[in-house]
């Protein structure tokens, strides 16, 4: 069945694609893991049954909907934040250049996403973001700065992190 230690049980799916097993410390549980080849990493998750067929279709219903969203061109995994802000700064460069923004708005875009950072994590991943992320932005600006930043400031950092998000939903996330 297995040649790795760690794993007591193991069933191939799709050719060996898919992998449906158990550990030692699973007490049972099965799990599931697919390699991704575009994105170099292992996919792995608990399939929260001890039941074989149950593992099996939930394994395979899982495999079907990861494979589509690989084939769709989608990510599995989130890219970090910081990574993402690099990719976006590299496209408001080429706004510049063709002339849709101008250079000089590029400088305070450059600085609201370095403060966004700051009150983010670099390694945040982009799909950790949800509607409730920037709820303290405010305030965390307002304590950082002793209060001395004006509400337009903040205004405009806001606007620009939206404009960051519209990028990552269409671009990264898809």
């Amino acid at each position: 069945m297995t040649d790795k230690k760690w794993k007591q049980e193991e069933h191939d799916l799709f050719d060996g694609d898919c992998k449906i097993f158990t550990t030692s410390k699973s007490n049972g549980i099965y799990q599931l893991q697919i390699w991704l080849r575009n994105e170099g990493k292992t996919y792995r998750r608990s399939l929260r049954t001890k039941h074989l067929q149950t593992a099996i279709q939930k394994g395979k219903e899982e495999y079907i909907n990861i494979t589509s969203r690989v084939n769709s061109g989608k990510q599995v995994f989130s890219e970090d934040v910081t990574t993402v802000v690099n990719r976006f700064l590299t496209f408001r460069q080429q706004d510049v250049e063709t002339g849709s923004i101008v250079k000089e708005r590029l400088g305070p875009i450059k600085t609201h996403l370095k403060n966004m950072l700051m009150y983010l994590s670099g390694d945040m991943k982009v799909g950790d973001i949800h509607r409730g992320t920037f709820i303290d932005y405010y305030n965390w600006r307002k304590k950082e700065t002793e209060y001395k930043i004006g509400d337009d400031t903040i205004r405009n950092e806001y606007s620009t992190i939206r404009m960051f998000i519209k990028y990552c939903h269409s671009v990264v996330v898809k």
